[in-house]
């Protein structure tokens, strides 16, 4: 479908009137999890909204969705009478936003490695995405004052910001019980092994990546009573079927909900993919690895140098598996709390979708006058508050004081 036709449709859907009951999320091509426990804390609220998907999934645990594919005419329907739009990324090619919508993102990426948008070299159809897009958007969610920060840098984006977490984390502060036992379930994984997720970012052919080529050796570092989890990057999926899975090695590509598959694992191996400071969040140990390690450092301007990450690197084999075998997670803990604190001044709150849908059905249901009413309406109270200390407390004990002087501030918010 050619840019101008996409224009046109929105403009001919433009004349139908919007659905003030009706919510769109869009994520294109993927599923994301994020919204998934979105939709579950709206339908709770009001049964009676009109929840629409933009996906090319369907996911049969929320039966009360509607799951369009992209791109279509249906889809651009949709979004053309959707009261709310929800989306994660850049506005869809073509994209018009009509008088009347709210447009929430959530961003995908809240805490990356490389620089993203106006921090990195730009062209200038670059930004001119960013303009269409986040002039749009009427809110957005952040995790943290890096990413607050971010957002107004990158994306020169001035408009209300939602500081009480990224909603695609929440399951990763919950208890880790219910996804390990679903997904040990699922992928028929003995109750006594503990998982070790391999998610690279590289788009680099796999039949020649050391971790797959050495996951036996890899795993006898880790201990017997442990087994490798394989989720390859969208480029790697074709070379990744002549793969000989086994017991030990587990094939989770077409396994939808990434979040479900961080929260299940105990440790996350990656290679420079910014989902590692996403699964930072459970405690749990983060390894980084890939021979291409100095390359990627030097081909690419990054936020943070790698080196000084919490999370131990390693570009050899050898490498790689002593760094397993004499890991010390005492250690490791302290560094991550550490960074946490001083270098990201986190605020994650395990209830971002909760707060998130709350503002949603203020906005739908026509009781606020704007935006930043809505956002406002969602106070803070003491049992929030004591729970957040006690998170920030268990994981990120440094910044407390600091994190009391910021809500004093009035720059965070928490349901009711």
């Amino acid at each position: 479908m050619v840019n101008i036709n996409t224009h046109i449709l929105y403009y001919i859907n433009q004349k139908e009137p919007l659905q003030k009951n009706k919510i769109v999320c869009i994520t294109g091509k993927n599923y994301d999890g994020t919204f998934k426990r979105l939709f579950e804390s709206l339908y709770a609220i009001n049964k009676d909204f009109d929840f629409a998907w933009i996906c090319n999934y369907s996911e049969s645990s929320l039966p009360y969705v509607r799951f369009v594919p992209w791109p279509s005419n249906v889809a651009i329907k949709e979004m053309a009478t959707a009261h709310i739009i929800i989306g994660n990324d850049y506005s869809p090619i073509g994209f018009v936003k009509q008088p009347g919508q709210i447009y929430i993102n959530a961003w995908h990426e809240v805490l990356p490695l490389k620089k993203v948008g106006l921090d990195a070299q730009t062209d200038q159809a670059g930004k001119d995405r960013i303009a269409s897009t986040f002039s749009d958007i009427d809110l957005m969610t952040s995790n943290s004052r890096f990413c607050t920060a971010l957002l107004r840098r990158a994306f020169d984006y001035h408009k209300e910001i939602l500081e009480c977490g990224c909603p695609g984390n929440d399951l990763l502060l919950a208890d880790q019980a219910k996804s390990k036992e679903h997904l040990h379930s699922f992928f028929h994984i003995p109750s006594d092994k503990k998982l070790v997720l391999y998610a690279p970012e590289s788009q680099k052919d796999i039949t020649s990546d050391a971790v797959i080529q050495n996951h036996v050796k890899i795993l006898q570092a880790f201990g017997e009573k442990h087994v490798l989890a394989f989720r390859p990057s969208p480029q790697q999926i074709n070379t990744s079927k002549g793969i000989p899975y086994s017991e030990c090695l587990i094939d989770v590509s077409t396994y939808p909900d990434m979040q479900e598959l961080m929260s299940a694992a105990d440790v996350l191996i990656t290679d420079h993919a910014s989902i590692m400071f996403d699964f930072a969040f459970t405690g749990r140990p983060v390894f980084l690895f890939a021979k291409d390690m100095e390359e990627f450092c030097k081909q690419h301007d990054c936020y943070f140098d790698i080196g000084n990450l919490p999370f131990p690197a390693f570009s050899r084999l050898k490498e790689f598996l002593a760094g397993i075998t004499d890991f010390d997670e005492t250690k490791y803990r302290k560094t991550v709390k550490t960074f946490f604190a001083n270098k990201i001044g986190i605020f994650e709150s395990a209830h971002t979708s909760q707060a998130l849908a709350k503002i949603i059905a203020q906005i739908a249901s026509e009781n606020t006058k704007s935006v930043k009413e809505a956002v406002d309406n969602v106070q803070i109270n003491d049992a929030m508050m004591d729970a957040i200390y006690q998170y920030i407390n268990a994981n990120f004990k440094t910044a407390i004081d600091d994190y009391k002087e910021y809500v004093k501030q009035g720059c965070f918010e928490m349901p009711v």
